[in-house]
């Protein structure tokens, strides 16, 4: 049986400790508290999003789905209570790819998206695993606790970067029209 399909056992901080050799199994079955019926939260979200402003709903999802999450795995005894705190910060984080997807295509030119989103999405993409290993390398070294509160601090600091630099108020403000260049037709030179 894969450690993951073994249910974590009872008593206080005993989903942090996990089963076989430590693991912690309990977790596992907190990936899904996140997910549950994003189909519906995408439909909710696509009636309510004309109606607020794009800067609240963005950094409020950003600081209820990242921090807290965190400080539960390192605080909290109840495996319940991290679930239900998970559920949470994925209802609240459904609205940021959807304000940063818009974004992408009202404000970069139709002929530069290729060069644009391409690297991007490779960057955001090679991030994945770089945080993986920072994150075991932080839990084989500091107690989980530790970790788990240092890899908060730091998202939290990142979620509050909309808060001071000026430029994210513009997620508000109408995107200007953008227009590509017109270009002067070609004169047609007979064949022959």
């Amino acid at each position: 049986m894969p450690w993951c399909a073994v249910p974590p056992r009872s008593g206080p901080n005993a989903w942090r400790t996990g089963a076989p050799a430590g693991r912690p199994s309990g977790l596992w079955y907190g990936s899904p508290a996140r997910t549950v019926h994003p189909v519906r939260r995408r439909a909710l979200l696509a009636l309510v999003a004309p109606r607020v402003p794009r800067f609240a709903v963005f950094t409020v999802g950003f600081l209820i789905a990242g921090a807290p999450r965190f400080v539960a795995l390192a605080a909290v005894d109840r495996l319940w209570a991290v679930y239900l705190i998970s559920f949470v910060a994925g209802l609240s984080i459904a609205a940021v790819n959807p304000i940063l997807g818009a974004l992408i295509y009202e404000r970069v030119p139709e002929e530069l998206r290729a060069r644009v989103l391409g690297p991007a999405h490779a960057i955001s993409w090679a991030g994945i695993p770089l945080g993986g290993l920072l994150a075991g390398w932080a839990t084989a070294g500091l107690a989980f606790p530790v970790a788990c509160l240092l890899f908060g601090g730091a998202y939290l600091l990142v979620t509050l970067a909309p808060f001071v630099a000026p430029a994210w108020r513009e997620l508000d403000r109408p995107s200007p029209t953008v227009h590509a260049p017109e270009r002067e037709p070609s004169p047609v030179v007979p064949a022959g």
